[in-house]
């Protein structure tokens, strides 16, 4: 199972704006580009959220629940 695409709201810095993440496959860009088919980068900024990603498929993948201090109200 590939995952596409999922939307981040209101966790840590994600907010409702500007909180999908997509996915690429490397058959996207063709040959030139030599990663291991099983392998997955996030590649961003520093302070863009990478570990936020993280964090978020393993609490899905492994049913861990959110708690309050998750979530980031100043945003």
């Amino acid at each position: 199972m590939n995952l596409k695409k999922f939307k981040l709201t209101n966790l840590r810095k994600f907010t409702e704006n500007n909180n999908e993440i997509n996915f690429a496959l490397t058959s996207d860009y063709g040959e030139d580009v030599n990663i291991a088919p099983k392998t997955t980068l996030i590649i961003g900024q520093n302070n863009g959220g990478k570990t936020t990603v993280i964090e978020a498929l393993k609490r899905v993948i492994n049913g861990i629940d959110l708690k309050a201090e998750d979530f980031n109200f100043d945003y």
